[in-house]
């Protein structure tokens, strides 16, 4: 049997063949191109906006300058915290975040520049945001909060969240990690400040790829945390302050640009709604495979394609050693870097097994994962040695 990767909150473990491709004939060609630096590059960069607007529900020509590329959501997330911060200032966040999101936030709490209020995750693991403005201070500059849990799979209200943050004149930021291309989000039409998105999770792209989108009004008062070259304004040592260029200091990868755009057009193609149904209707096979009293699934029933759970009497990290080394399943154990939301849930500090599934993923597939979990339940005394 040869590897199956059910651990695509992690990273997609397959990428659209057109992507592949269109990375491949890139280096093939051996005629490599630097945006903002001649030669053409910044044709790569426009086609990415124009498949992430059409993403996105972005319609207006200027507001493509508004989308930024960076290596990944957590450089994304730490350019706008640290961009959006100062001294004395109060930021709204849940106990569901990634640590993308939480130790950016966690350290500027411990020097003593901000001040930090979690939003409690419940134990179903939603979270209960009828009292969110009461959270809010005439401090509050800052609500950000994840759409979907990696851990619970819960999908978070933001559209709630993102309209009482705009009537308090709070800017509201999006990770949407977990579910950019599987959830329609219209950024255009939504009161969200700026969104975070990965390109190797559900966008289906290469690793070292990512971004934000920002609307102008936050743009404007946001301060670049990365500054250097970007091909404009060379002769001033101050950097630039019109969009993209404020955001978009050093080199950028336009080989991942590529495969990203690829992705993206694969996914406007092939719709998100279409890709959820699928990736929904796995999960739920899984769960009706291996439901039964030894198992404890964590997090609310609609969620996300992806799945914690624990096996009474077994170690999820002997459990994931066991589906990888026996079964040849790919998992993911731990705390899945989002230690906040396993202590609210009450898995901390062992936290749990994770299965996600992905597009590619097939039904056989996952009847094989839920003949290796049953498998594993019924032998779990001594599994230990399957590993």
């Amino acid at each position: 049997m040869k590897e199956i990767n059910l651990n695509n909150a992690a990273t997609s473990g397959k990428k659209p063949d057109i992507a592949i491709e269109a990375m491949v004939n890139y280096i093939k060609a051996n005629d490599f191109k630097a945006a903002g630096r001649g030669g053409g590059a910044d044709f790569i960069e426009l086609e990415g906006r124009l498949a992430l607007a059409g993403l996105f529900g972005i319609t207006k020509d200027d507001d493509l300058l508004n989308i930024i590329f960076t290596s990944s959501a957590t450089m994304s997330l730490n350019m706008i915290i640290n961009g959006a911060l100062k001294k004395g200032d109060h930021v709204i966040t849940t106990s569901l975040e990634h640590n993308a999101v939480a130790r950016p936030l966690a350290l500027l709490e411990e020097k003593g520049i901000i001040e930090l209020t979690y939003m409690p995750c419940e134990k179903d693991g939603n979270i209960d945001v009828s009292s969110l403005a009461a959270y809010i201070k005439p401090n509050t500059k800052l609500m950000i909060m994840t759409h979907a849990s990696n851990v619970t799979g819960a999908i978070l209200p933001y559209e709630h969240c993102a309209k009482i943050a705009k009537e308090h004149g709070v800017n509201f930021v999006l990770d949407a990690a977990q579910t950019a291309g599987l959830i329609d989000i219209n950024f255009e039409r939504s009161d969200i400040a700026a969104l975070v998105f990965t390109g190797h999770k559900t966008l289906m792209g290469p690793v070292g790829t990512g971004g934000f989108i920002i609307k102008s009004r936050f743009a404007e008062i946001l301060e670049p945390f990365i500054s250097g070259g970007t091909g404009s304004i060379s002769h001033l040592l101050k950097h630039p302050e019109f969009m993209p260029d404020k955001f978009s200091a050093g080199t950028p990868n336009t080989l991942g640009i590529l495969g990203l755009t690829a992705s993206v057009n694969f996914i406007n193609k092939t719709r998100p709604a279409n890709i959820l149904k699928h990736e929904l209707a796995l999960m739920e096979q899984f769960i009706d495979g291996v439901s039964c009293e030894d198992i404890i699934i964590y997090g609310p029933s609609e969620r996300v394609p992806l799945l914690s759970f624990n096996i009474k009497g077994v170690d999820n990290g002997i459990l994931e050693g066991v589906l990888y080394n026996k079964f040849n399943l790919a998992s993911r154990s731990g705390l899945h870097c989002s230690p906040l939301a396993h202590k609210s849930l009450g898995t901390y500090p062992k936290g749990a097994l994770r299965i996600s599934f992905g597009y590619f993923n097939t039904a056989d597939e996952v009847s094989y994962a839920i003949e290796a979990i049953n498998k594993i339940i019924k032998n779990k005394e001594g599994i230990e040695k399957w590993i």
